[in-house]
């Protein structure tokens, strides 16, 4: 039986790269991207299973970053459950390699539909989930 659900209702994609220098209206030619899974709650699930904790974590996703996010997760060998979402936030982070600075642009998240939230009590309820200790 699993200890610990996570819910997470605002994951993140986060795509990381860096460039020598950030400059003022410049075009400027970054490294590859690494793209990460993330936000709040996929961090805590992070780390309880670092710590060895069994845990589940039911959140949303959707379209092509949705896409992207199933699979970062999958790669992690999560156990979780996706419900639908339209959009997806991403946030990126930009090192200034001269420098050491990171620079992060958070864009914001989606507003989680009626629909939306009631898929995830749905999954829950598979999940048979039925107490909750805050």
């Amino acid at each position: 039986m699993t200890d610990i659900v996570m819910v997470t209702l605002n994951p993140a994609v986060d795509v990381a790269t860096s460039v020598e220098r950030v400059l003022d209206t410049r075009k400027l030619r970054c490294s590859a991207a690494r793209r990460d899974p993330s936000g709040g709650g996929v961090n805590v699930v992070r780390v309880v299973q670092r710590l060895g904790g069994d845990c589940v974590a039911v959140y949303l996703a959707g379209g092509p970053l949705g896409h992207t996010l199933r699979q970062l997760l999958r790669g992690s060998l999560w156990r979780a459950r996706a419900s639908r979402l339209q959009r997806r936030r991403v946030r990126t982070s930009v090192r200034e390699t001269s420098t050491g600075r990171e620079f992060r642009f958070v864009l914001p998240g989606p507003t989680v539909t009626q629909p939306e939230w009631q898929s995830c009590i749905d999954h829950l309820d598979a999940l048979h989930v039925h107490r909750a200790i805050w």
